[in-house]
């Protein structure tokens, strides 16, 4: 009696692994905002043009909201 209590509760525990990995569904990652992407893509611009960023407004102005980020503050 006691094997077929074991069996039945082993057979249940399998059945819910089973249902339990069935229902994990894999997302595709969503695409950042565009305020992001826009980030993004002047701060590549920045590494793309190299030493000239020193002397580029743009890329100081990138810079200065990348960090404000980083460090919690209002990057607006």
């Amino acid at each position: 009696m006691i094997r077929a209590v074991a069996m039945a509760l082993a057979v249940w525990i399998g059945l819910i692994a089973i249902v339990l990995t069935a229902r994990h569904e894999v997302s595709a990652p969503a695409k950042p905002p565009v305020a992001v992407q826009a980030r993004q893509d002047e701060l590549a611009r920045c590494r793309a043009i190299g030493e000239g960023a020193a002397n580029d407004a743009a890329c100081h102005a990138a810079w200065a909201k990348a960090r404000a980020r980083f460090f919690g503050r209002d990057a607006s």
